[in-house]
């Protein structure tokens, strides 16, 4: 286990240019200025980061508005997050999200419904835990959390 955060950063960004570049989008990223550091396996989490960024930009539309952060947090972890401001996600969807094959959007979108799934059980793995928050109204989108303990 290793201190993960300034790889996972520098990813996330790289990440966010090859999925605008992949969407033709002309969107922006805004994130904290030093993420916290975490304990986890490097390549694990940048997977999870990965696939939360690639989801926030698929289900926004474009210019996609993506925030990344992070913050210190209650009983030694760290709070990561991945904001859109797209479409929301409806309260009653929410507690399927991260169900192995559940696919928001139908077949209309590309996927096979793991990528949420495997983001549980790799954070799961590493001694946190996921959540996501969302009204669920056009425009306010969703915020997508993840805990890792504290470095």
């Amino acid at each position: 286990m290793k201190h993960v955060c300034a790889n996972a950063q520098r990813n996330s960004r790289r990440q966010i240019a090859r999925c605008r570049q992949a969407r033709k989008n002309t969107g922006d990223c805004s994130t904290t200025l030093r993420l916290p550091a975490a304990i986890g396996h490097v390549g694990l989490v940048e997977r999870v980061w990965d696939n939360l960024i690639t989801n926030a930009i698929k289900y926004s539309s474009p210019p996609a508005q993506i925030e990344v952060g992070g913050e210190l947090w209650r009983d030694g972890m760290v709070r990561y997050w991945v904001r859109d401001h797209g479409d929301g996600i409806p309260p009653d969807v929410q507690s399927h999200l991260f169900d192995p094959f559940y696919r928001r959007g139908g077949s209309s979108l590309r996927g096979h419904g793991l990528g949420l799934a495997l983001v549980k059980r790799i954070v799961t793995q590493l001694g946190g835990a996921v959540s996501v928050e969302s009204s669920g109204k056009p425009g306010e989108g969703a915020v997508f959390y993840f805990t890792l303990p504290r470095a």
